[in-house]
């Protein structure tokens, strides 16, 4: 088997694999996640092949966490918690909904008043999570 090797100075850069079923890129994934646990290395990474990688890596006892809303074990997070004033909840309203890639003008107006009423309800209220999102449901 060819070894891939990465500098240390690109290893936390983003990468892309590509490739037909069958060509490796599971194993590896599993090769990197193996390296980094042997080595005390943290990752951060997006568990695609529906929950595998959690099955076989997750160690709560080491400290892992999981950042996955419709995992039970889910780590608590609380929207109120990103921002401090209007200007910073504004920041993470328009992190949250980004301005359409289309500039027609009508969707940009209602995109920055959904940003501006949000952003108002955090400042002024500070919902947890589950609150806020019941708010932008109903």
């Amino acid at each position: 088997m060819a070894c891939i090797r990465i500098p240390q100075s690109k290893e936390a850069s983003h990468q892309f694999r590509m490739g037909d079923t069958g060509t490796g890129k599971t194993s590896l994934t599993y090769q990197d996640l193996l390296e980094a646990e042997r080595n005390g290395v943290c990752c951060v990474l997006n568990d695609s092949k529906g929950g595998e990688i959690i099955a076989r890596f997750y160690r709560p006892e080491r400290g892992d966490v999981i950042l996955n809303p419709t995992d039970d074990r889910c780590a608590y997070w609380n929207i109120s918690n990103e921002g401090h004033d209007l200007a910073t909840y504004k920041t993470v309203m328009n992190s949250l909904f980004p301005p359409p890639v289309v500039r027609d003008p009508t969707a940009m107006i209602f995109n920055e008043w959904v940003c501006s009423l949000c952003a108002y309800l955090l400042d002024q209220f500070r919902p947890d999570t589950e609150t806020f999102g019941a708010w932008l449901a109903n």
